[in-house]
């Protein structure tokens, strides 16, 4: 189940404002960290369980690009990425070290 309209001001882009339930916390987290400058949440994709996938775990991984930090965080049923801007990307990336 997604969250529409609860993530709003100044490190958060308007564009997409809903978020994957199973990425609120990490999202928030990363809201407090004064690492973090930025927000760009992405679109939420469906995705189907499959045998491989008992339930529908839920999987954060990090990718390190030049200009931000791209999270991919899959939920029961979906996916969303979203980008994470600040000067210290090594240091973002490790905001999620624990979950990856």
């Amino acid at each position: 189940m997604a969250r529409q309209g609860l993530l709003r001001g100044p490190k958060f882009n308007m564009r997409h404002t809903t978020i994957i339930e199973a990425a609120l916390p990490f999202v928030q987290m990363l809201k407090a960290s004064p690492a973090v400058k930025k927000i760009s949440l992405g679109v939420i994709k469906p995705v189907s369980s499959g045998p491989s996938r008992k339930g529908g775990s839920h999987h954060i991984t990090a990718l390190i690009l030049p200009t931000a930090v791209r999270f991919s965080f899959r939920g029961g049923s979906s996916v969303q990425q979203f980008h994470v801007f600040g000067p210290d990307l090594n240091k973002i990336a490790g905001l999620g070290a624990e979950d990856i």
